[in-house]
This record gives C-alpha cells, structure tokens and sequence, in this order.
C-alpha cells in the first residue's frame, strides 16, 4: 500500500582526504560547440539506447514539456525537494505558479538497474548493470563501459545544466531478480561548493530516505509509484521498464530570458531530426520512436520519410550498409557514389562510402548557401557529424553517408570528445582510422569521375554513351557540355589576324555550342563547341538583322548597311550578345521526367532592349553527335528556360527577353534514357 512520504535532503559534505566539487561535475562534459539543446538531446537519447533491453531495440523515447499544475507544483514543493539547499534558487522558482518542466522518458529499456550504493560491486547485482549509480551517483564514466553511445556519468551534467535550479527527479522501473521495482529519487548539482557552519560540501544534493544522515536512498515499489502518479510521470513508463526524468524549470545555461517551452522543444525536434534517422528508416522497422510534445500538442520530428534532404543521407546510408554486407557492388551507377574506403599502411577496411548530387544548379538549403555533408556514423548508428564536402562546381546539393567499419569502431569512438559529436585525428599515432578516413572522404567526393564511371559494375560498354546512367556528373570536361569522355581543349584566346580570318562560323546569328564530335567539326577539323571569344564578336547596326561573323575586328560592318545621312562618329553599333558555359550541368526531373539542365551567362551590352534565344539540342553517338532523329528514334527537345537569380521558369524551344536584365540562366533539356545530350543556344535576333 502507498504511503505520501515526504523525501528528506542529503548533501555531500567534502571527506577528510578530499573531493570533487559540483562545478567541476558540471563541467565534465569540457568544451562544446553544440547547440545546448541538441547536446541535451544527443546525451539523454544515448544513455536510453545504451540501456535498451535488446541489441537492435526498438526502445521508444520521448520529450514532453508542460507548465506544472498547481497540485504538481505543491507536492515537488511540499514533498520532494523539501529543505532547500544555499545556492540553487528552489525556493523562488517552487512558488512560481508558471513553474515548468521537461520530461524525457523511455521504455524498451532495462530502466535504472543495478546497486543503489556507489561502493557496491555491480557484479553482485543482475547481469552486472550498474546504470542507476552510473547516473545518480558516480562521476564521470568507469573505462569498462566502452564507447557505445552515451555515458550516465556525463548525462547527469547535462541534466542539471538544463536546470535553471539544477534539480532533476528521476523514477524509473527496472527488473531485479526477474520482478519489476520502481525507484523514485531527486538530486541537484549546483553551481560550486559552500560551506556552512564551519563544513564544507561539494554542492551535490540528494532528496530520498535519507539513511543514518550519510546517503538518500531511493524510494521503492509503490512508494515510488505513488510519488510519480503525484508528478504526472507515472504513466509514461506504465507497466513497462524504463526511467522518466524531469527537469524543473527547464532552460540552457546561454539562454535569455525570452526562451521558452515551446522554442526548447523546437530546437529539441530538430535535433532529433539531424542525430536519429538511421534509427528511423522509410520501409524498415523503427528502432526508436521518437516522440516530443509542448503542453500535450506534438512537435514535429522530421525524418527521412518527410524530409527530402534526409532522405537523400538516409539513401546513402542504405547503400552503405549494403556495401559493407556485400549487397552492393562498389563503383557508380546513376545518380550514386559508392566506395569501400581502405587504409594503406596497414592494409585496413576503413568503412564505407556512398554519395550523391541532389537538386539543381545554383539550388540552395534554408540558409541560404548550397549544403554539401557526409554524414559520419559509427556503430550506434547515431550521427557523429555533418562533414562539409567539396563544393560542387553547378551549384548543386551533395549528400552522402560514411558509415565505419564495425572492427574498428572502438578506434573512432577513441577518437571523440565526450560529446561525441566530431572525429579528432590523433597525433603521434601509427594507425589512425579517424585522420585517415576524413582526408580519403574529401579526396573522393572531390574527384571527377573516370572513364568507366558511366557503367555499372559488370555491366558491357554500350555503343552509345548514357548520361542517365553517370552519377549526376554529365561531363569530365572544363567548359563543354555533353559526352564526358569527348576532349575539349581550352578556350583559344589572344588569336593570330591570320587565324581570324581562316574561321569560320554562323552567318545569321552569334551561335554558342555545347554540343561536339571529338571536340572537332567534321568538315574542317578545327575545334568546335566552344564559346567564341568576347573579342571575335562583330559589333551590328542598332536595329540591324544582319549578320554577326566572328574572326572580324571590332569594327562596323559594310556601309551599305548604315545610314549615309547618319555621320559616322554619331552612328550606334551595337556588339553582339554573348551566350557563355557557367558551370557543370546537371540531371534533375522536371515534369515528371528525367532532364539535363544547363547552366550559361547571358551578356548583354547597354541599349540592347531586347534579345531572342533559341536552343538546339543534339545526342552523341559512335562517331559524331546527330541533330536530327534516325528513323524509329526520339531526339532530345528543349523543355524550358530557367533564370538562375529569380528562379522563374520560362517553357518553350526558345527565350525573348524584353529589357534583359538578368545573366545567369539555365536551359533544361529532355533526356534520353540511351544517349548523351548536348545543346547549342543561339542568340536568334536582338534589338
């Protein structure tokens, strides 16, 4: 039978040979650069993976914040956290009729088992779990508990961080000798040490049945049970195992008076979001259910199921894990990246590696700036760290995962802070998976792709070179477009007269080519597909549709064309617009299907009010590229216009821009699912 016990308040005195100090427990977790609240986040989700009752789970784990109601409050103040200690502001905060708090639950758990007393042995106790003394009592983290994931001695400075009074209360539902048993306890870290009456103590406190005036032992079985019923916690660990820990007056240690519930659980979800993923897969068991609520109403946690930018590094990670079982074969095959990274001296398998390009040229994340991340993973199948890749040259997203080599697992644990949140090379070390593993990663994202790239493992070279079957990469080229084992010399600047006047080139419009056959016209062997140099333009008549010949002097063209009542210092000439390659294509699906998109600058001189664009595309083949269809077969179509700084879309074979005012566009071309595509865009008519 229940009984309304009300805790007593032990606090750590100093012993004769000395101690640690409640400062020096808080700052067990060193130097950060998370957020807070992710760390809040990252430590208690671990310590509940780390206590999971099976090796893959699934536990569920929850975050749920609310304002106190006033019989909650009465009984923390009148029955919990009674005689308040110096230092923490209990008092204050306990009297405040908008006192809130913040819940963390879990189940699926083995809850907080093992002694209750630090100096017990935990070999005495079932399955040699010490989990309560880890997070009640101890300091730090013991060496045998490995590098799983999370450390109770870590989480209970994280707890108290949270605090603005630096008190938790914790009940929780364990097995001992094969029978469920509650446990009910609260504890405080505060600030620093004090003294009182001539003693010094370290400013660690404990609310419980205080035994003999040296140690709050926790509460037991129904009286437990009846404490968390009064709380409102007793129901989120209800006839299952697990540990519900509130934090009274919850807030991050940085914070500004202006935080409050609803923004800590917002930025807890996203937190969520980034560090759990893997444990929550499209189409596979969850192996966490995550749940977070303010004041009953849940918050949304974003996963790979509702977030395309999660979904990609989800993707990668499959494939990863495919890789590393022997499901999947290392190379490309479109839109992929994968690799098996190995180590040199030692030979060693450092893990695996899978990657791809996302979204369109110039496309961007919220803040604004293109995201390119591997995402680092290691055994508890938690994100350790977003690591920044290599830009790419269009613009475009990179996603991709490394998952590491399970065998050395221990060695990449090694090399994390306590908070685990990054891969630290270590100095001074023969073997170091960590320093080896983040300069391969940054080497194989940055590289282009090899010849063979465009073929999938196994499969036979075909006659026609497929840019849907490439990873995302369309060429392996500077500047042209198209095939990306056809060579492309550089541009030909600073030209001979002689040379100029052996070109040759359109006769009714500034042509730019991003289409070749080996980078060579057929007919004269002189190189094509390159954009004509800004000084081999011809300068046209305001108005005039005549021609535009490049190779010719910056000149005016025959007088027959200008007006002879028009003084020749007075007349106008207007040079040419100039279509110019900038930066790398890119696949990306429009209307439903497959298309490349290709990116160029449009220079347009002052009083050019109006200029016509038209795009021709064309396939590479054996030999050449075509221009027009075989019999029986499709050719690629111009499908729209894209302007780069307002994102507008423009549909159509051709452009007219009246007043043109922006230079970064984009032409979107249908992609064949047997060929290599290229355009040219000519510049049709200006005025």
């Amino acid at each position: 039978m229940s009984r309304i016990i009300r805790l007593s308040r032990h606090s750590e005195r100093f012993a004769a040979s000395g101690g640690i100090g409640a400062l020096t427990t808080r700052r067990a977790l060193g130097a950060h650069s998370l957020p807070f609240w992710e760390l809040f986040l990252r430590e208690t989700l671990q310590n509940s993976w780390d206590a999971r009752l099976t090796s893959s789970g699934p536990i569920t784990f929850a975050v749920d914040a609310w304002t106190a109601t006033t019989a909650q409050r009465t009984y923390l103040r009148d029955f919990v956290l009674t005689d308040p200690p110096p230092l923490l502001g209990l008092e204050g905060v306990l009297e405040d009729p908008n006192l809130s708090v913040l819940v963390v639950s879990d189940t699926g758990t083995w809850g907080l088992s093992g002694p209750t007393r630090a100096d017990a042995d935990p070999a005495s106790a079932p399955g040699g779990r010490s989990h309560f003394v880890d997070l009640v009592r101890d300091i730090g983290r013991r060496a045998n508990k490995g590098y799983a994931g999370g450390t109770y001695g870590f989480g209970k400075a994280v707890l108290c961080e949270a605090s603005a009074v630096s008190a938790v209360v914790i009940y929780t539902r364990t097995l001992m000798n094969g029978t469920e048993h509650s446990r009910f306890i609260a504890m405080a870290i505060g600030d620093d040490e004090y003294s009182e009456r001539g003693v010094r103590y370290t400013g660690r406190h404990w609310w419980g049945n205080v035994v003999r005036g040296q140690l709050a032992e926790p509460l037991l079985g129904p009286d437990a049970e009846y404490a968390a019923l009064n709380l409102g916690i007793h129901n989120a660990i209800k006839d299952k195992t697990g540990t519900v820990i509130m934090v009274v007056a919850p807030r991050s240690p940085e914070a500004s008076s202006s935080e409050g519930l609803e923004q800590i659980t917002e930025a807890i979800a996203k937190a969520a979001s980034e560090y759990t993923w893997p444990h929550v897969l499209p189409g596979q068991p969850e192996s966490i259910k995550l749940r977070v609520t303010h004041n009953g109403i849940p918050v949304q946690v974003l996963t790979a199921s509702t977030d395309p930018r999660l979904r990609a590094f989800a993707e990668a990670f499959i494939r990863c894990e495919q890789l590393a079982q022997g499901n999947l074969d290392a190379g490309d095959a479109w839109p992929w990246y994968h690799r098996k990274i190995t180590s040199g001296k030692p030979v060693a398998n450092l893990g695996t590696l899978a990657w791809r390009h996302w979204g369109t040229p110039g496309s961007s994340v919220a803040g604004g700036e293109p995201s390119s991340q591997i995402a680092l993973i290691r055994n508890p199948h938690f994100v350790v760290t977003y690591r920044d890749a290599p830009t790419d040259p269009a613009g475009r997203n990179i996603a991709g995962a490394f998952l590491a080599a399970p065998e050395l697992d221990g060695m990449y644990a090694a090399s994390e802070p306590p908070t685990h949140d990054a891969w630290i090379p270590a100095k001074g070390v023969r073997f170091d998976p960590a320093r080896q593993v983040l300069r391969k990663i940054s080497e194989e994202v940055r590289g282009r792709p090899k010849e063979d790239r465009s073929r999938s493992a196994g499969e036979d070279a075909p006659g026609v070179v497929s840019i849907a079957s490439a990873l995302g990469i369309l060429l392996d080229g500077e500047t042209a477009i198209g095939d990306s084992r056809i060579p492309w010399g550089p541009p030909r600047l600073g030209r001979s007269e002689h040379e100029r006047a052996d070109d040759s080139g359109p006769t009714a419009s500034a042509n730019t080519s991003w289409a070749a056959s080996n980078g060579r016209d057929q007919s004269s062997g002189k190189p094509t597909g390159m954009p004509a140099p800004a000084a081999d333009v011809v300068g046209v008549p305001t108005g005039a549709g005549g021609t535009a010949t490049p190779g010719t002097p910056d000149i005016p063209p025959s007088e027959s064309v200008a007006d002879p009542n028009v003084p020749q210092s007075r007349r106008r000439y207007l040079r040419v617009p100039t279509v110019r390659l900038s930066g790398e294509p890119g696949l990306l699906m429009f209307d439903g299907a497959v298309a490349a998109e290709f990116p160029f600058t449009l220079s347009v001189m002052n009083g050019i009010n109006s200029v016509t664009l038209s795009g021709g595309p064309s396939v590479f083949i054996d030999g050449g590229r075509e221009t027009e269809a075989p019999l029986g077969a499709a050719m690629p179509r111009v499908l729209a216009w894209r302007d780069l700084s307002t994102d507008n879309i423009f549909p159509g074979p051709e452009l007219t821009l009246a007043q043109p005012t922006s230079a970064k566009w984009s032409v979107i071309v249908s992609q064949l699912s047997d060929a290599a595509v290229g355009v040219d865009i000519s510049v049709v008519s200006y005025e």
